[in-house]
């Protein structure tokens, strides 16, 4: 269950570990609870770690991020596509990331002009706001769009509107979207606004749910991205190796196993 319904406590294993020799053997609570409340599409919750000296956040009790390990996840997801695009990425599209670390990491490229971020929950952006400020702050840079919407609606309905817009797109969501579903027309919009050279980064899951990740890419390739890629990530937040799919037109020279050695050539 975790440090949900009710603190969990930790048993000081030697003397030594107490802060007097009054609390010695004595046990404490480890978590603390600093929010808890409901969106109306998701429950936030962010916990202090005493222990680590860490927060978490979790939504609808999965977590999300800790402070301490959030920037193995984030700096894969933002610097792994915007490396790979045949030309230096000017214009990205962010969906979900709520938080704002991978935003954060986008902005840090000098040849980023504008950051549209599409995300379908306000909680969260204000949660990292006053728990996660070091994140939170990618909100204040002027190249920053921030949209409060349903990214896929979003898209379907934006992509005839913005071909060719964005050298690249970012999906840092929930596993499963909120509202809408992915579908093969919300990828087809996302290929459509993709510059030629661009590329589409998704986070998946773990190894464990393979049908999952099946899926997920058959959902790429069926939104016109030709060439499918896993991205490895190593965290301490989540199961690893966690799986992202990264996406292109057959331009794009993705990384890959040495298999495709001869393809990159």
């Amino acid at each position: 269950h975790g440090p949900f319904d009710r603190l969990c406590w930790v048993e000081l294993q030697k003397d030594a570990e107490a802060p007097s020799p009054a609390y010695a053997g004595r046990r404490q609570k480890r978590w603390v609870k600093v929010l808890k409340m409901h969106s109306g599409k998701q429950l936030v919750e962010v916990m202090y770690d005493k222990r680590r000296k860490s927060m978490s956040l979790y939504l609808d009790r999965a977590l999300q991020l800790t402070d301490t390990g959030e920037h193995m996840y984030h700096e894969m997801m933002a610097h792994t596509p915007l490396l790979t695009t045949t030309q230096p990425a000017s214009s990205v599209l962010v969906i979900g990331a709520g938080d704002g670390g991978v935003s954060l990491r986008v902005l840090m490229h000098p040849s980023v002009k504008r950051v549209v971020q599409v995300e379908l929950d306000d909680a969260v952006v204000n949660a990292s706001r006053n728990y996660f400020p070091q994140l939170a702050a990618a909100y204040d840079d002027p190249r920053m769009e921030l949209r409060i919407e349903d990214a896929v609606a979003w898209a379907i309905r934006e992509a005839p509107k913005k071909p060719d817009t964005f050298d690249a797109v970012i999906i840092d969501s929930t596993d499963e979207p909120l509202i809408s579903i992915w579908t093969t027309k919300f990828y087809t919009a996302l290929r459509r606004m993709l510059r030629p050279g661009g590329v589409l980064i998704q986070n998946a899951q773990n190894l464990d749910v393979s049908e999952q990740l099946d899926n997920l890419m058959k959902l790429h390739q069926s939104g016109g991205f030709q060439r499918v890629r896993a991205v490895l990530i190593d965290t301490v937040d989540y199961g690893s190796p966690y799986i992202a799919f990264m996406s292109s037109g057959p331009e794009v020279v993705c990384p890959g196993p040495v298999a495709d050695a001869e393809e990159r050539a």
